[in-house]
Protein backbone atom coordinates (compact mmCIF):
# COMPACT_ATOMS: atom_id res chain seq x y z
CA UNK A 1 0.00 0.00 0.00
CA UNK A 2 1.39 3.42 -0.93
CA UNK A 3 1.88 5.95 1.84
CA UNK A 4 0.08 9.22 1.23
CA UNK A 5 1.65 12.64 1.74
CA UNK A 6 -0.12 13.17 5.07
CA UNK A 7 1.34 9.96 6.49
CA UNK A 8 4.81 10.90 5.25
CA UNK A 9 4.50 14.32 6.87
CA UNK A 10 3.58 12.72 10.19
CA UNK A 11 6.42 10.19 9.93
CA UNK A 12 9.11 12.77 9.17
CA UNK A 13 8.03 16.24 10.28
CA UNK A 14 10.13 19.03 8.81
CA UNK A 15 11.72 21.85 10.79
CA UNK A 16 12.62 25.25 9.37
CA UNK A 17 16.39 25.48 9.93
CA UNK A 18 19.40 27.38 8.58
CA UNK A 19 22.31 24.96 8.83
CA UNK A 20 25.56 25.49 6.90
CA UNK A 21 26.24 22.68 4.44
CA UNK A 22 28.50 21.58 1.59
CA UNK A 23 26.95 19.74 -1.36
CA UNK A 24 29.46 17.74 -3.43
CA UNK A 25 27.93 16.97 -6.84
CA UNK A 26 29.32 16.54 -10.34
CA UNK A 27 32.92 17.17 -9.26
CA UNK A 28 32.06 20.51 -7.62
CA UNK A 29 31.44 21.47 -3.99
CA UNK A 30 28.68 24.01 -3.42
CA UNK A 31 28.50 26.05 -0.21
CA UNK A 32 25.05 26.85 1.06
CA UNK A 33 22.39 26.48 3.72
CA UNK A 34 20.05 23.62 4.56
CA UNK A 35 16.36 24.52 5.04
CA UNK A 36 13.20 22.58 5.97
CA UNK A 37 15.09 19.61 7.38
CA UNK A 38 13.71 16.13 8.04
CA UNK A 39 15.35 12.70 8.06
CA UNK A 40 13.81 11.94 4.64
CA UNK A 41 15.17 15.00 2.85
CA UNK A 42 15.53 18.75 2.78
CA UNK A 43 16.08 21.87 0.71
CA UNK A 44 19.60 23.20 0.05
CA UNK A 45 20.01 26.87 -0.95
CA UNK A 46 23.24 28.03 -2.61
CA UNK A 47 24.53 31.03 -4.56
CA UNK A 48 26.94 28.74 -6.43
CA UNK A 49 24.93 28.21 -9.61
CA UNK A 50 25.48 24.85 -11.30
CA UNK A 51 23.42 22.83 -13.76
CA UNK A 52 22.43 19.82 -11.63
CA UNK A 53 20.42 16.99 -13.20
CA UNK A 54 17.37 15.61 -11.43
CA UNK A 55 18.27 12.20 -10.03
CA UNK A 56 21.95 13.07 -9.62
CA UNK A 57 23.77 11.51 -6.68
CA UNK A 58 25.57 13.85 -4.28
CA UNK A 59 27.16 13.96 -0.82
CA UNK A 60 25.96 16.49 1.74
CA UNK A 61 28.29 17.46 4.60
CA UNK A 62 26.84 19.22 7.66
CA UNK A 63 26.83 19.28 11.45
CA UNK A 64 24.01 19.59 13.96
CA UNK A 65 24.11 21.77 17.10
CA UNK A 66 22.92 18.88 19.31
CA UNK A 67 25.48 16.34 18.06
CA UNK A 68 29.26 16.00 18.00
CA UNK A 69 29.18 13.79 14.87
CA UNK A 70 29.88 14.87 11.30
CA UNK A 71 27.17 13.95 8.80
CA UNK A 72 28.18 13.03 5.23
CA UNK A 73 25.20 11.13 3.80
CA UNK A 74 24.50 10.31 0.20
CA UNK A 75 21.56 12.25 -1.23
CA UNK A 76 19.55 12.11 -4.44
CA UNK A 77 18.59 15.36 -6.21
CA UNK A 78 14.82 15.50 -6.69
CA UNK A 79 14.39 19.00 -8.11
CA UNK A 80 16.23 22.27 -8.70
CA UNK A 81 15.15 25.85 -9.34
CA UNK A 82 16.78 29.28 -9.50
CA UNK A 83 15.43 32.46 -7.91
CA UNK A 84 16.39 36.01 -6.99
CA UNK A 85 17.19 36.89 -3.40
CA UNK A 86 15.86 40.06 -1.77
CA UNK A 87 18.86 42.17 -2.83
CA UNK A 88 19.04 40.77 -6.35
CA UNK A 89 21.58 37.95 -6.00
CA UNK A 90 20.82 34.81 -8.00
CA UNK A 91 20.50 31.63 -5.96
CA UNK A 92 19.63 27.99 -6.55
CA UNK A 93 17.34 25.73 -4.53
CA UNK A 94 18.15 22.02 -4.57
CA UNK A 95 15.51 19.67 -3.19
CA UNK A 96 16.96 16.30 -2.22
CA UNK A 97 16.17 13.03 -0.49
CA UNK A 98 18.56 11.23 1.86
CA UNK A 99 19.59 7.77 0.70
CA UNK A 100 21.00 5.17 3.07
CA UNK A 101 20.94 7.07 6.35
CA UNK A 102 21.94 4.96 9.34
CA UNK A 103 19.29 4.62 12.05
CA UNK A 104 21.45 6.65 14.43
CA UNK A 105 21.64 9.45 11.85
CA UNK A 106 17.86 9.40 11.34
CA UNK A 107 17.37 9.71 15.08
CA UNK A 108 19.90 12.55 15.39
CA UNK A 109 18.26 14.53 12.58
CA UNK A 110 14.75 13.89 13.94
CA UNK A 111 15.87 15.03 17.41
CA UNK A 112 17.49 18.17 15.96
CA UNK A 113 14.22 18.99 14.18
CA UNK A 114 12.23 18.44 17.37
CA UNK A 115 14.61 20.49 19.54
CA UNK A 116 15.60 23.11 16.96
CA UNK A 117 14.22 26.13 18.82
CA UNK A 118 16.32 25.38 21.89
CA UNK A 119 19.41 23.63 20.51
CA UNK A 120 20.03 26.20 17.78
CA UNK A 121 20.48 28.97 20.35
CA UNK A 122 22.32 26.95 23.00
CA UNK A 123 25.57 28.41 24.37
CA UNK A 124 28.51 26.09 25.05
CA UNK A 125 31.48 26.49 27.36
CA UNK A 126 34.60 26.38 25.18
CA UNK A 127 38.35 26.13 25.71
CA UNK A 128 39.71 26.13 22.16
CA UNK A 129 42.72 28.06 20.88
CA UNK A 130 41.57 30.43 18.14
CA UNK A 131 43.55 32.46 15.60
CA UNK A 132 42.13 35.89 14.76
CA UNK A 133 43.04 37.93 11.66
CA UNK A 134 41.87 41.53 11.32
CA UNK A 135 39.98 42.77 8.26
CA UNK A 136 38.45 46.12 7.16
CA UNK A 137 41.16 48.52 8.30
CA UNK A 138 42.94 46.37 10.91
CA UNK A 139 44.67 43.93 8.54
CA UNK A 140 47.84 44.10 10.64
CA UNK A 141 46.06 42.56 13.62
CA UNK A 142 46.76 38.83 13.97
CA UNK A 143 47.12 36.82 17.16
CA UNK A 144 45.92 33.81 19.07
CA UNK A 145 43.25 33.92 21.74
CA UNK A 146 41.15 31.41 23.63
CA UNK A 147 37.44 30.88 23.09
CA UNK A 148 35.51 30.93 26.36
CA UNK A 149 31.92 30.47 25.24
CA UNK A 150 29.99 30.24 22.00
CA UNK A 151 26.61 29.76 20.35
CA UNK A 152 25.63 29.74 16.67
CA UNK A 153 25.48 33.55 16.83
CA UNK A 154 27.82 34.87 19.52
CA UNK A 155 31.33 34.14 20.81
CA UNK A 156 33.46 35.21 23.76
CA UNK A 157 37.18 35.28 22.91
CA UNK A 158 39.93 36.20 25.36
CA UNK A 159 43.32 37.61 24.35
CA UNK A 160 46.14 37.72 26.95
CA UNK A 161 46.99 41.33 26.03
CA UNK A 162 45.19 44.25 27.67
CA UNK A 163 45.97 46.67 24.84
CA UNK A 164 44.23 45.71 21.60
CA UNK A 165 43.66 47.86 18.50
CA UNK A 166 40.09 46.55 18.29
CA UNK A 167 36.88 48.54 18.40
CA UNK A 168 33.21 47.62 18.11
CA UNK A 169 32.20 46.73 14.52
CA UNK A 170 35.71 45.68 13.49
CA UNK A 171 35.58 42.49 11.41
CA UNK A 172 37.78 39.47 12.15
CA UNK A 173 38.41 36.17 10.41
CA UNK A 174 38.59 33.42 13.02
CA UNK A 175 40.10 29.95 12.64
CA UNK A 176 39.96 26.86 14.82
CA UNK A 177 41.67 23.88 13.17
CA UNK A 178 40.58 24.01 9.52
CA UNK A 179 37.25 25.75 10.22
CA UNK A 180 36.92 29.49 9.64
CA UNK A 181 34.22 32.10 10.08
CA UNK A 182 33.82 35.87 10.06
CA UNK A 183 32.92 37.65 13.28
CA UNK A 184 32.24 41.28 14.12
CA UNK A 185 33.37 42.85 17.40
CA UNK A 186 30.49 43.80 19.69
CA UNK A 187 32.31 44.89 22.85
CA UNK A 188 35.60 44.60 24.75
CA UNK A 189 36.20 44.12 28.47
CA UNK A 190 39.60 44.23 30.16
CA UNK A 191 40.02 41.66 32.93
CA UNK A 192 42.83 40.43 35.16
CA UNK A 193 43.64 37.71 32.60
CA UNK A 194 43.54 39.90 29.50
CA UNK A 195 40.87 41.33 27.22
CA UNK A 196 37.60 39.51 26.59
CA UNK A 197 36.03 40.31 23.24
CA UNK A 198 32.35 39.72 22.49
CA UNK A 199 31.75 38.77 18.85
CA UNK A 200 28.84 38.10 16.51
CA UNK A 201 29.46 35.49 13.80
CA UNK A 202 28.53 36.50 10.26
CA UNK A 203 28.19 34.73 6.94
CA UNK A 204 28.67 31.11 5.98
CA UNK A 205 30.68 28.66 8.11
CA UNK A 206 29.54 29.38 11.66
CA UNK A 207 28.14 25.87 12.22
CA UNK A 208 31.38 24.15 11.15
CA UNK A 209 33.41 26.64 13.21
CA UNK A 210 31.38 26.13 16.40
CA UNK A 211 31.41 22.37 15.90
CA UNK A 212 35.23 22.36 15.61
CA UNK A 213 35.53 24.59 18.68
CA UNK A 214 33.30 22.23 20.67
CA UNK A 215 35.41 19.23 19.65
CA UNK A 216 38.61 21.07 20.61
CA UNK A 217 37.15 21.80 24.04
Amino acid sequence: MELDATHEKRRAPRAVVDIDGQLAVGGATLLGTIHDLSFTGSLFITEDLLNIATGASAVLTFVLPNSTAWFKPQVEVRRTSTFQRLFGQSAQAVGFAFSGLALSEERAIALACYEWASCSSRAYALAAECFAQGLDGIQNFSRFGRLLEGSRDALALRFPSKELPLQPRHLLRLRVGQATTLARVLHLNETRLGTEVGLRMEGWGRDFFLHQARLAA
